[in-house]
């Protein structure tokens, strides 16, 4: 299909006949799209290759529609059409910006680069929407992955392009990019693009962004010089709605969005960050130690299954999981490494890493924080370490009070697997020991049950530190242990321990002077959350 559309392109030889058949097509593709984008809807993160391989077709896509409107629109412009083309100018421009939405979403995940071709021509749109008077005309249009039509209007739609790459620059997952993405158009509703930087000139210049409609750049922080083809974004109405969106949040009695694919605590996070992106004069971002230089390679294996998978057949990996990367600066939190795109799938923000320096030394594992394309195809990222030398646990679900315990039932017992992590005291200071697991396998609250030593372990989870596309890191409390060697603990067969009186094993042990049993402290901030 998109070379079907590079072909009209290239013939230069539009007709209205061909015109109507380009938009005939873009309503007939709008399934296939949304099925192309379903595990960036969905929350889930990318498992292997083919996930990826969708979401660059899925870019491939809109592009090659955006190219077609493009040159739709630019046929127009240059006097090309007939009388009968003028009704479709709302929907040519309406068309180009939803393809460039959905592109900009898509480009930090794909191997592509540049976004100055882009810019030039949506900048060149827009000032067309407005020379027209169309560009705060109502206009009625279907979202991705959305059934119901809904209302809006060209500035908005414009308005919205410039927000997706301010709002995510290489620090968010897929699925947090999609999920930024359909809460815009509501934050939409209350901007506006302002011709002249009205207000006192200092204080009005640090609240506001600009875009310059001859420029190639989208929206950014005003010079001291404006251009007269400068356009202003005021963000503080915008800020007000995310403002009384976190307050709701707070709300014990909010009632829990059961269509988002995130937690309340992740879609907090992820709204405390939107505001600290649009505040007038954000604060800088403070360093926890030094970063120093570093020339070594590690070998590092990407995503929550592939290092399971890994840890459990041996210190050297399954075949293939593991790939070379090159370690450019360290500091005390996380490291800078350096690979080639192709070679590393799977390497998205919010992606689970371990990697190691050589092969006797301990696996640590980290989360992927930024990435940043370089010339080529390589790409820079930044990760921030979570813990060092995981251990790979099975764990069961446990059975509650109500049901009767016999063979039949235990078998039937949902097993997954999890990597525990000891405690840490350096980076990060957690004096308690915790477990990662795959997003559908974690409720704050569920019990799950672990052997060990010939003791069974049950285990409730509590509120997670992090959340991500791939895994939850959460922090857990002991609520019993089962003996099940009766020589061993000197007790009758399946007689349940009280806390403290059989000792501490391995894996499940927080080895601190307190008791790995006590419930872990609640005051422990989630990963990467605003303090306030």
């Amino acid at each position: 299909m998109s070379e079907a559309l590079s072909a009209v392109v290239a013939r230069n030889d539009l007709t209205l006949g061909r015109f109507r058949a380009l938009l005939a097509l873009d309503q007939l593709a709008r399934s296939l799209g949304d099925a192309l984008l379903s595990d960036f809807a969905e929350g889930r993160a990318p498992s292997s290759p083919p996930e990826s391989n969708s979401w660059q077709s899925a870019y491939a896509l809109c592009r090659s529609f955006g190219q077609a409107f493009e040159y739709a629109l630019r046929h127009i412009l240059e006097g090309k059409s007939s009388r009968g083309w003028c009704e479709h100018v709302p929907a040519v421009l309406l068309r180009l910006f939803q393809h460039r939405q959905l592109e900009f979403l898509l480009r930090p995940y794909v191997n592509e680069h540049s976004l100055a071709d882009c810019w030039n021509a949506l900048h060149g749109a827009y000032r067309y929407a407005e020379s027209a008077g169309v560009h705060s005309q109502p206009v009625a249009l279907r979202r991705c992955r959305k059934e119901r039509a809904e209302a809006s209007t060209l500035e908005r739609e414009y308005i919205h392009v410039l927000l997706l790459p301010l709002l995510n620059d290489g620090r968010r997952s897929p699925c947090e990019a999609f999920w930024l993405h359909q809460r815009i158009p509501g934050w939409c509703a209350v901007l506006s693009l302002q011709s002249e930087n009205a207000g006192p000139a200092a204080d009005a210049a640090d609240r506001r962004f600009a875009v310059d409609l001859e420029g190639a750049a989208g929206l950014v922080r005003p010079s001291r010089k404006p251009a007269g083809t400068q356009r202003y974004l005021d963000p503080g109405p915008m800020l007000a709605l995310i403002q009384d969106e976190i307050a709701s949040f707070r709300d014990p009695a909010r009632p829990v969005d059961r269509l988002s694919p995130f937690g309340r605590g992740r879609q907090l996070k992820l709204l405390r960050a939107v505001r600290t992106i649009l505040l007038p004069r954000p604060a800088p971002t403070g360093r926890r130690g030094e970063r120093l230089p570093a020339a070594s390679t590690v070998e590092a294996i990407v995503g929550f299954s592939r290092i399971a998978r890994a840890l459990r057949h041996g210190q050297r990996g399954s075949a293939g999981a593991e790939r070379v990367w090159q370690l450019k600066d360290r500091s005390e939190s996380g490291c800078r490494l350096r690979g080639k795109i192709g070679e590393q799938p799977g390497v998205l923000p919010g992606a689970l890493v371990a990697f190691r320096e050589h092969g006797d030394a301990p696996w640590t594992l980290a989360v992927v924080r930024r990435i940043r394309k370089r010339i080529g195809d390589r790409v820079d990222i930044g990760v921030e370490c979570l813990g060092q030398d995981p251990v790979v646990v099975a764990l069961a679900a446990d059975n509650d009070g109500t049901v009767k315990s016999n063979a039949s039932t235990d078998r039937k017992r949902r097993h997954c697997i999890a990597l525990y992590l000891r405690e840490g005291f350096g980076h990060p200071r957690l004096p308690f020991g915790t477990l990662m697991l795959p997003p559908r396998e974690f409720k704050a609250g569920r019990r799950l049950s672990l052997k060990a030593d010939d003791v069974r372990h049950t285990v409730r989870l509590k509120e997670p530190l992090e959340e991500q596309d791939g895994f939850v890191w959460s922090p857990y409390e002991v609520v019993f242990r089962l003996a099940t060697d009766r020589k061993a603990q000197g007790q009758p067969d399946d007689r349940r321990q009280p806390i403290g009186l059989v000792p501490n094993h391995f894996p499940l042990s927080a080895r601190t002077a307190g008791s790995a049993d006590a419930a872990v402290p609640m005051s422990v901030r989630r990963r990467g959350e605003d303090p306030t």
